[in-house]
């Protein structure tokens, strides 16, 4: 049987975030998009494992990011 890797000392008290590993960010412009097309709450549906004030953030992110191109 394989011994697994201790986990270090600086995580051992820390809570973390099992969805944070699970999921992968959402890109900014695709965030907005489905906004437009099908509205705020759709997209925060859409990626539930995130808050509703981070799919607003990005949406702003990826509206910013359409408007330069």
């Amino acid at each position: 049987m394989r011994k697994q890797a201790p986990v270090p000392k600086s995580l051992k008290h820390r809570r973390i975030d099992w969805r944070l590993h699970v999921h992968e960010k959402p890109d900014p412009v695709k965030v907005a998009q489905i906004m437009e097309s099908h509205g705020y709450h759709a997209a925060v549906e859409r990626w539930g494992w995130l808050s509703a004030a981070t799919v607003s953030h990005l949406a702003a992110e990826g509206r910013k990011r359409m408007g330069a191109c």
